[in-house]
């Protein structure tokens, strides 16, 4: 599904429904694709689930004109959001 948000309200933008076994990122195309063109002007993000995290998908959104987002995987070596504000502060100063 591809959502917008306009404030705190959360609109549906487009959606299909496959099977377990096709990968989200081989429909991300189709999805983008069936947005009429005025939305697609007005968009600056695309919020995804990780099965969007693709280098393709990325690429072709900002072909698009907007930025994929994708929340990042959290592995067990993953610092927690705390201890990565922390990491980048080291690194701004």
């Amino acid at each position: 599904m591809i959502s917008s948000t306009g404030s705190s309200i959360i609109v549906p933008l487009s959606a299909d429904v496959t099977t377990a076994n096709v990968q989200d990122n081989q429909v991300y195309q189709g999805l983008t694709s069936s947005l009429p063109s005025i939305t697609l002007k007005k968009m600056h993000y695309m919020i995804a689930d990780p099965g969007y995290d693709d280098q393709h998908l990325y690429d072709l959104s900002t072909d698009l004109g907007f930025e994929l987002v994708c929340p990042v995987r959290r592995y067990k070596n993953t610092p927690s959001l705390i201890d990565r504000n922390w990491l980048i502060s080291i690194n701004l100063h």
